[in-house]
């Protein structure tokens, strides 16, 4: 699976059955550009920064979020990387 054009969106965050691996899931895909088949999306490591609790829909916009602003970082750094 790895090597292979797929992405792991990793966090602490915990999915209670709402539907958090699918968001997360369409998020990085639609940011990345790639279909969903290939991102993978890693719940409740606890060996990862503590991710939000999952009440009231504050994991689905914080974790939301945080994989937005990680693929706009790594955008970045794809674009710096080539043009240097």
């Amino acid at each position: 699976w790895y090597g292979e054009g797929n992405v792991i969106v990793s966090t602490a965050a915990h999915d209670l059955g709402t539907g958090a691996y699918t968001v997360f899931t369409q998020i990085a895909a639609h940011e990345l550009g790639l279909p969903v088949e290939k991102v993978k999306v890693e719940m409740g490591d606890s060996n990862l920064p503590p991710g939000p609790l999952a009440g009231g829909s504050n994991s689905t916009a914080t974790v939301s979020q945080m994989i937005h602003a990680a693929v706009v970082s790594l955008k970045k750094k794809i674009v710096t990387a080539v043009i240097n």
